[in-house]
């Protein structure tokens, strides 16, 4: 019977993913926090320029040793931040 609910909020979660309301939501709360909005522009790109560039050495270390020992390893990456 809860699984029924799951299916609904998972729609839900998929719809405000597609549509990016998170992305507006957002960027209306550091508007409201005193960032501009061409820093806000610079800041995605230069997440997506990273997120490009770890994910693929990621990919494919987690294809040569596992994806267990890569999540590991980003674990440890995190903590010495």
């Amino acid at each position: 019977m809860s699984l029924r609910r799951n299916f609904s909020l998972m729609f839900w979660l998929e719809a405000l993913t597609e549509v990016k309301m998170i992305n507006v939501v957002t960027a209306i709360f550091l508007v409201y926090r005193g960032i501009s909005v061409a820093q806000i522009f610079y800041t995605t790109i230069v997440f997506s320029a990273v997120t490009l560039l770890t994910e693929l050495p990621s990919s494919y270390l987690a294809d040569k040793w596992g994806r267990k020992k890569v999540i590991l390893l980003s674990l440890f990456f995190n903590l010495t931040n």
